[in-house]
């Protein structure tokens, strides 16, 4: 997997690309800690060009939002698709950390509006 960060205001965006899979978990937790130390408000993943995720990338999206709730930075996802979409449905994952549709809309919200959303 492939990650690129892109801070937008006091926001991070992660773009996550390719496969979210245990090999990844490296990558994923190194962009994170980045992340976290970048904002002190709202992190953003980009899943649209995400092509597949495993238990082990499930378990680190819910590891993740725990780890963000301890720095009081709100975490979304956005945009997952295809078989991503269909797996974190049937996972729930969407009922822990809030997703949109774009961008735009995640980066519209405050972090208390997304406290509330969780």
């Amino acid at each position: 997997m492939h990650i690129t960060e892109r801070v937008v205001g006091q926001d991070v965006v992660l773009s996550l690309n390719g496969k979210f899979v245990w090999d990844a978990r490296k990558v994923f937790s190194a962009a994170l800690k980045e992340a976290i130390k970048k904002t002190s408000r709202k992190i953003v993943l980009n899943l649209e060009v995400l092509t597949y995720i495993d238990s082990a990338g499930l378990g680190l999206l819910a590891i993740s939002f725990e780890q963000t709730k301890l720095h009081n930075i709100a975490l979304c996802m956005v945009n997952p698709v295809g078989a991503v979409l269909r797996i974190l449905d049937l996972a729930q994952l969407q009922k822990i950390i809030p997703v949109y549709d774009t961008k735009e809309q995640a980066l519209r919200f405050t972090p208390s509006v997304l406290a509330r959303a969780t």
